[in-house]
């Protein structure tokens, strides 16, 4: 399990180190990615979901090669079905983007992703009826990309799904959007 993580997290690292990220793009969150662990763990435990605490503070990764992001990796979910949360933060420290992303195959990890979808909104400030509009956008399959007002944040998250086929993975990127 542990080299289907790692390679995951290879597979993130690539897909985002060919992206130019624009140094103007705003933050998703007001957290760095320790602050971001702390809130999300204290949501996660608030709502009962003790299952889904991430149990390592995220790891350093890589910086990515235009050096104006950090990446930060962690996992969480049952051993063997684990999810990998990439947080990726601007020099600021603020985190701007976050990718979740799990085996399609693995009908468990997919479980636990779905859960990482409500906990990151959650940590970003989406409250419960913001949420509901999201799940909407979510279950509609057609929505390969979409984006809500968060009150809380003030600022609209741009939510992307994505299937590699050739890593049978599946992921969900979130980030501020204009």
């Amino acid at each position: 399990m542990k080299s289907k993580i790692f390679v995951l997290s290879i597979m993130i690292l690539a897909i985002f180190s060919s992206v130019s990220f624009a140094r103007s793009v705003v933050r998703v969150s007001d957290y760095g990615s320790d602050g971001f662990y702390y809130r999300y763990n204290e949501i996660a435990q608030s709502m009962g979901k003790n299952n889904m605490i991430i149990k390592q503070m995220p790891q350093k990764a890589a910086t990515l090669s235009n050096d104006n992001y950090d990446t930060y990796i962690c996992t969480n979910g049952a051993e063997g079905h684990e999810t990998t949360i990439s947080l990726f933060s601007n020099k600021e420290g603020y985190v701007s983007k976050v990718m979740i992303a799990g085996d399609a195959g693995d009908s468990a990890a997919m479980n636990t992703l779905g859960e990482n979808f409500v906990l990151v909104l959650a940590t970003l400030g989406v409250n419960k009826g913001e949420l509901a509009i999201f799940l909407d956008s979510w279950r509609d399959s057609d929505n390969a990309e979409f984006r809500h007002w968060c009150n809380a944040s003030e600022r609209f998250i741009l939510i992307t799904r994505n299937m590699n086929y050739d890593t049978n993975t599946f992921s969900a990127t979130f980030i501020a959007a204009a």
